[in-house]
C-alpha cells in the first residue's frame, strides 16, 4: 500500500520558545491554513519526505516529522532554523542568517508577509 505523503505529516502543535514565540506561533497557524490549501508533493531524502511552501523567495521548507525536526524559514533578507531544543523547552530559533544583518524578528515579520503575498497573488517576477 503506497503512503499517502499529505496524512504522513505529523502536524501536532509544538510549544514555542525564545523571544519569537509568539511570532513562530503565527508561522505555524499559517503552515496549517496553507498545508490545507496548497498540498504540495514531497521529495524524498533517504527516509525523510521533504516539503515546500511558498514562492517569491519566501520558502518554508520541512520534513514529513513537521516541527519535530529542522523547519527552515527563508526570505529574501535572510533565512531562519527552527528545531527542537530540550536546554529551551520546546521549539526554538537555533540559527539566523542574513547577510543584511536582520534580527529574527524582522526576517519573520517578512516571511509573514511575504509567502501570504504569493499565495493571494501568485508568483511574480522580482526587480
Amino acid at each position: 500500500m503506497p503512503v499517502k505523503p499529505r496524512a504522513a505529516v505529523n502536524l501536532t502543535k509544538p510549544t514555542f520558545t525564545g523571544d519569537c514565540a509568539a511570532l513562530l506561533e503565527q508561522v505555524y497557524t499559517l503552515f496549517l491554513k496553507l498545508w490545507e490549501e496548497h498540498y504540495t508533493s514531497p521529495v524524498f531524502a533517504g527516509d525523510e519526505m521533504i516539503f515546500t511552501l511558498g514562492g517569491n523567495g519566501y520558502l518554508l521548507v520541512f520534513s514529513h516529522l513537521g516541527f519535530d525536526t529542522l523547519v527552515e524559514i527563508q526570505t529574501p533578507r535572510g533565512n531562519l532554523e527552527v528545531r527542537p531544543q530540550a536546554e529551551a523547552g520546546g521549539v526554538t530559533i537555533t540559527k539566523v542568517d542574513s547577510p543584511e544583518g536582520r534580527a529574527a524578528e524582522e526576517l519573520l515579520h517578512d516571511f509573514l508577509a511575504g509567502i501570504q503575498d504569493y499565495y493571494l497573488r501568485g508568483p511574480r517576477l522580482r526587480v
